[in-house]
């Protein structure tokens, strides 16, 4: 797995990141987390329902990991359960859009969406 089998999508809310996140969840190639906080306690509503699913998903979260072990440890746990993801990833609330949030996913694959408020004031 190199930096460009990792994607982000990051986006202030209502800028359309969850719809954009099940358009690219659709190709068979593609897996990305929903919301799901990457190195902090992983029970959240959405890894909950992952853990629901896969309850042996629970040793890949590890309190602390980045990017670079986080990944390729999900890529790796969904081939060994016959999906063998090209690309994984996570819609990252966790990054928000602040500058120093923005440099942890600066050296991965990143889509940023934004929305001209005065197309819905």
């Amino acid at each position: 797995m190199t930096k460009d089998d990792i994607l982000f999508i990051i986006g202030a809310p209502k800028t359309g990141t969850s719809s954009l996140l099940r358009m690219v969840n659709a190709h068979p190639d593609i897996f990305i987390l929903f919301e799901t906080l990457v190195g902090k306690y992983p029970r959240d509503k959405f890894s909950g329902r992952l853990f629901e699913q896969y309850p042996d998903a629970r040793k890949v979260f590890s309190y602390g990991a980045s990017p670079e072990t986080f990944y390729p440890a999900l890529q790796r746990f969904f081939a060994a359960k016959g999906y063998p993801f090209k690309i994984v990833g996570n819609n990252a609330p966790e990054h928000g859009m602040d500058a120093e949030r923005l440099a942890l996913v600066e050296p991965y694959k990143t889509i940023y969406l934004i929305r001209d408020v005065r197309t819905w004031l």
